[in-house]
């Protein structure tokens, strides 16, 4: 899955922050994602691949998501400017990965 800003846009309208703490974040899903099996499956594929993100949880009943970053590779105030569709060009440098990390 390539991500763009396109897509973290979308990513930023299927979720609101419950509790953030620099390097855990929880997030609550709303009900277009919680519902559409495809959807969550997309981002458990794209959340894989983010290079900071240490491991998560998402419980489809209650529609949340939980991760945990390595926050000196991620700034804990991107979250809140992703969610609020802010800084897109920064956080998508901040998600791709190096080259030597694919391999």
């Amino acid at each position: 899955m390539d991500i763009t800003t396109e897509t973290l846009g979308k990513i930023a309208d299927s979720f609101t922050i419950v509790h953030h703490i620099p390097g855990r974040i929880r997030l609550r899903a709303n009900a277009t994602i919680a519902a559409e099996a495809n959807r969550h499956q997309d981002l458990l594929q794209m959340i894989r691949q983010i290079p900071f993100i240490i491991d998560f949880k998402l419980n489809l009943l209650i529609g949340s998501l939980t991760l945990r970053y390595d926050p000196s590779r991620f700034e804990p105030a991107l979250w809140e400017a992703w969610l609020r569709k802010e800084r897109l060009d920064e956080i998508l440098r901040c998600l791709q990965i190096p080259k030597k990390e694919q391999e």
